[in-house]
């Protein structure tokens, strides 16, 4: 019975946590043209709606918005950017208001749901690049993963015999979170 209930506490608390994800975020719009299919047509696909995400690159604070580049990756079925190596190009998510640098800092990711305004020609070093400008209805910035650390120590002190120690921790900046179990 006890153990039951610890577990419908875990599933209420996960799903609890899912459902701060915009229900925008988690689902694609229909139709839903995929980066690349808008990289090279983007007056074609011009007040179309889309879902898109990525690691910020750089946020910057307009008067009345604030302009995000993002290096766009494809989404997973959640609606959160995947993997780090399978970057598609560059876009511009446009945001009403002001958005702080800090928060909204390098490398985190960041999915959004809006539509195609149009194209914004920008230079990266000495080359122009276009990007698509997305006016952004509805955005979710990803918490942070947290690292793992797994450590596996063996000691044989011959006064107390055999004894495995087993260490498993979150590390989260300069934080020490674990569990310490002796066996």
């Amino acid at each position: 019975m006890c153990i039951r209930f610890i577990l419908c506490l875990a599933v209420l608390a996960l799903s609890g946590c899912a459902s701060r994800v915009p229900i925008l975020i988690k689902l694609p719009p229909d139709p839903n043209p995929e980066f690349h299919q808008v990289i090279n047509n983007i007056d074609t696909f011009q007040n179309q709606y889309v879902r898109w995400g990525g690691k910020i690159i750089s946020v910057e604070n307009k008067e009345n918005s604030t302009w995000i580049e993002i290096l766009a990756s494809p989404l997973n079925r959640y609606g959160r950017p995947g993997s780090n190596t399978d970057y598609e190009g560059r876009f511009i998510a446009k945001v009403d208001g002001f958005l702080d640098p800090e928060h909204y800092s390098k490398d985190r990711n960041l999915t959004i749901f809006g539509t195609i305004d149009t194209e914004f020609v920008k230079r990266i070093d000495d080359h122009p690049y276009s990007y698509p400008l997305v006016s952004t209805k509805v955005y979710y910035l990803w918490p942070e993963y947290r690292t793992a650390r797994y450590q596996y120590q063996y000691h044989y002190p011959y006064y107390h015999g055999y004894y495995y120690r087993y260490h498993f921790g979150f590390h989260h900046h300069s934080h020490h979170f674990g569990f310490h179990h002796y066996y």
